[in-house]
C-alpha cells in the first residue's frame, strides 16, 4: 500500500504525545460507503497496516451491515466484520493523510 503523509501532517504527528488511531472502513450494506475515521482506539477487528511514522496507527476495517434497511430507520444497523480471508482485493492501494490545521483529512482508494 501506498501511504503519503503531507509535511502538515507529519508536523502534527510528531507534536502529538500518543499515537493517532486512524481507520478505513469500508462498509457494505445495499451499497458501498469507504471513510476514514478517527476512533479513540482501533476497533478489536481492525487489521493493522504499517503506516512508517510512529505517531501513525493506520488500520483497515471491512464491515457489513447484518440486514439491508432500505426504508429511514432511527436506529443504526448492526455491523460484522467482514470475511478478509482470501480476498487481497479488499486492501486499499493506497492512503493519503493531511492536517489542514483545523483536524485530520484522510482518504484511500484502490486505483493507482
Amino acid at each position: 500500500m501506498e501511504i503519503t503523509i503531507t509535511h502538515r501532517a507529519i508536523t502534527a504527528l510528531d507534536s502529538l504525545v500518543s499515537p493517532l488511531d486512524v481507520e478505513m472502513e469500508l462498509y457494505f450494506s445495499c451499497l458501498i460507503r469507504k471513510q476514514v475515521v478517527y476512533p479513540a482506539s482501533a476497533h478489536k477487528d481492525a487489521r493493522l497496516i504499517q503506516s512508517g511514522h510512529p505517531n501513525l496507527h493506520l488500520y483497515f476495517r471491512p464491515v457489513m451491515t447484518k440486514q439491508c434497511l432500505v426504508g429511514e430507520s432511527s436506529r443504526a444497523p448492526g455491523l460484522i466484520p467482514f470475511p478478509m480471508q482470501d480476498k487481497p482485493g479488499l486492501i486499499p492501494k493506497w492512503f493519503a493523510l493531511d492536517h489542514n490545521g483545523k483536524g485530520w483529512v484522510g482518504e484511500f482508494g484502490y486505483t493507482d
